[in-house]
C-alpha cells in the first residue's frame, strides 16, 4: 500500500492549476486529451468540441464514454449534475480540472450546431452540441478549470471551482 500512496503523491505533484484563459489555448477545438478521475485513477480519452466560457467536452469512443460515466452517480438533471475533480492529461503535462457527468445539448439526428427542437439534458430550441456520433452518449460534457464560467449565466459554477480545489 505505501508504494501505491507514493505513486499517488508523485502524480499529484506534478498537477498544475490553470485558469481558462490558458486551458483555451492549449486546448483547441477539436484537439484530443486523455482525462484521469483523480479519486479513482479511472482513465479515457476526450475531444474537445466547442465551448467559450469553459471546454465542452465528448468521449471519443463507446468504451471511453463508459469508462468516464462509471465514476459518476446517475445525475437527474442539469441542474444537480455532479462534478469530478479530474486530470487532464496533454502529453507529458497534467492539469487540474472538473468534469460535469450529465450529456446535455445533444442530438443524433440533427447536425451539429443545428437548431434543434429537443436536445438531451431537456434543452430545446438550441444548437446541438453533439459532434461524436455513436460514442454511447448524446450530448457534450463541461470541463471546468480555474475562474471558468457558466454558459447560462456567464458566472464561475462553485461545484467545479470545489473539485478542481480538492486536487
Amino acid at each position: 500500500m505505501a508504494r501505491h500512496i507514493e505513486l499517488f503523491e508523485e502524480f499529484n505533484s506534478k498537477i498544475s492549476k490553470i485558469d481558462w484563459e490558458e486551458a483555451n489555448k492549449i486546448i483547441p477545438l477539436f484537439s484530443s486529451f486523455g482525462v484521469t478521475d483523480a479519486e479513482t485513477g479511472s482513465s479515457w480519452m476526450m475531444m474537445r468540441t466547442s465551448g467559450k466560457l469553459h471546454a465542452d467536452v465528448e468521449p471519443i469512443t463507446k468504451e471511453d464514454t463508459l469508462k468516464m460515466l462509471s465514476c459518476f452517480p446517475e445525475d437527474d438533471s442539469f441542474e444537480n449534475a455532479t462534478y469530478r475533480p479530474v486530470i487532464v492529461n496533454l502529453g507529458s503535462e497534467k492539469y487540474a480540472a472538473a468534469l460535469m457527468g450529465f450529456p446535455h445539448c445533444g442530438s443524433n439526428s440533427t447536425p451539429f450546431k443545428q437548431i434543434t427542437k429537443k436536445l438531451s439534458g431537456g434543452f430545446t430550441n438550441m444548437p446541438n452540441w453533439n459532434y461524436i456520433r455513436d460514442n454511447g452518449t448524446v450530448g457534450h460534457f463541461c470541463l471546468h478549470f480555474l475562474g471558468s464560467a457558466k454558459h447560462t449565466d456567464k458566472k464561475e459554477d462553485a461545484k467545479a471551482q470545489r473539485a478542481i480545489a480538492s486536487i
